[in-house]
C-alpha cells in the first residue's frame, strides 16, 4: 500500500481536524509531501475553524525584481483557508479551491521574515 493509499483511507475514518493534527505532526518522511514542505510553512495552530501558518520570505521564493513573488503569499493563504475548511469537515468529506483573489498593497522583502497567515 503506497502512502497515498494510506492517506485516502485514513481520511476515510478521521474528522478533518484529526486528518490535519496527524498528518502535520509525523515526520516527512513518513507521509506524503505536500506544499508546505516546498513553502516551508510552519503549523502554529490547528483549532475547528482557525489555521496559522508562518512561512518564511526566502530569497529562493523572489520574483525578477527580488522581493517576495505574490505565488507564494497566495499560496499560503490559500493553504491556510482551505485546512481552516477542512478543520470542519466530517470523516471522509473533502474540499478544494474554486476561486481564489489577493489583493497586495505592498512589496514583500525576502529577507526571512516570517509571514503569518
Amino acid at each position: 500500500m503506497t502512502l497515498d493509499d494510506q492517506r485516502q483511507a485514513i481520511q476515510q475514518q478521521l474528522s478533518g481536524l484529526e486528518f490535519l493534527r496527524m498528518g502535520f505532526s509525523l515526520p516527512h518522511d513518513q507521509r506524503p509531501p505536500i506544499i508546505g514542505d516546498l513553502f516551508e510553512f510552519d503549523v502554529v495552530s490547528l483549532e475547528p475553524g482557525k489555521v496559522i501558518f508562518t512561512m518564511p520570505a526566502a530569497p529562493e521564493m523572489a520574483n525578477p525584481l527580488g522581493t517576495l513573488h505574490g505565488g507564494a503569499c497566495a499560496t499560503i493563504l490559500d493553504s491556510v483557508t482551505g485546512c481552516a475548511v477542512h478543520t470542519t469537515l466530517e470523516a471522509g468529506v473533502g474540499y478544494g479551491t474554486l476561486e481564489i483573489k489577493v489583493n497586495y498593497i505592498r512589496t514583500v522583502p525576502t529577507d526571512r521574515r516570517l509571514l503569518t497567515a
